[in-house]
């Protein structure tokens, strides 16, 4: 394209597509012009020939000059990257969904109630700790028997703490290495052996080995030791007298 006031070579910007092109070097054809005018009638001036064209190219009318503007790409903007982000705030739960978190949760729920039934029947699986009275004492499979003794000037007095009866009673004064004064309880005598009752023996009825009787009134009763068989086994109580 070639256009007045503009160098060869120049960019120039179409106001119709909005592309650039670059001006030409070649020369523009020639416009052509007005030809001779026709003779006409008329008077002629004398020594006048007819009127001739000037010479050359006739130049045309200047092609509008295009306006200028901003190449393409230049001060644009890049649009901003819009990103979709997907939310479950507000929407609304299919019935299937519904249901599987229903059944999910109904799930975690009998799991929990099975660990915690499962513990509690191990817990009461465990057999109770014994104390003392019908429980064992240091000495394996004795009962340690739950007694209170009385001691008079003539006689004394046993009572049985224990929930079960004593039977085969026997009962001894101030033992040491198996010896010691020692009374048996009769058959007659066990009924006062039962839970909360108490049975009275004189000292008359201790004797050692040898069949000697206690004496009361020249020796102290510093240990009472009872001996019996219960439900629960052989059991055996020794009691410090003050």
């Amino acid at each position: 394209m070639v256009g007045d006031g503009i160098a060869p070579g120049s960019t120039v910007l179409c106001p119709h597509c909005r592309n650039q092109f670059v001006m030409s070097s070649a020369p523009a054809e020639a416009a052509p012009g007005p030809g001779p005018a026709p003779a006409g009638p008329g008077p002629s001036v004398p020594g006048a020939g007819p009127a001739q064209a000037p010479a050359g190219p006739q130049p045309g009318p200047a092609p509008a000059a295009p306006r200028a503007g901003p190449a393409p790409g230049a001060g644009t903007v890049p649009a901003p990257t819009v990103q979709a982000v997907w939310s479950d705030v507000g929407r609304r739960r299919s019935p299937m969904e519904a249901s599987s978190f229903l059944l999910g949760a109904g799930l975690v729920f009998v799991f929990v109630a099975v660990i915690v039934v499962i513990f509690i029947v191990v817990l009461n699986a465990r057999p109770p700790e014994r104390g003392p009275g019908p429980g064992t004492t240091g000495r394996s499979g004795t009962v340690d028997l739950n007694a209170k003794v009385s001691c008079s000037p003539t006689e004394m007095r046993i009572t049985n703490l224990d929930p079960f009866a004593w039977t085969d009673v026997k009962v001894g004064i101030n033992p040491r290495d198996g010896g010691g004064f020692w009374a048996l309880v009769t058959e007659d005598e066990e009924r006062y052996t039962e839970p909360g009752l108490y049975v009275r023996l004189p000292y008359s009825r201790f004797e050692d080995s040898t069949g000697v009787t206690f004496d009361a009134s020249g020796a102290d009763v510093k240990t009472v030791v009872i001996k019996a068989t219960t439900s629960e086994g052989p059991g055996e109580r020794t009691v410090k007298q003050k």
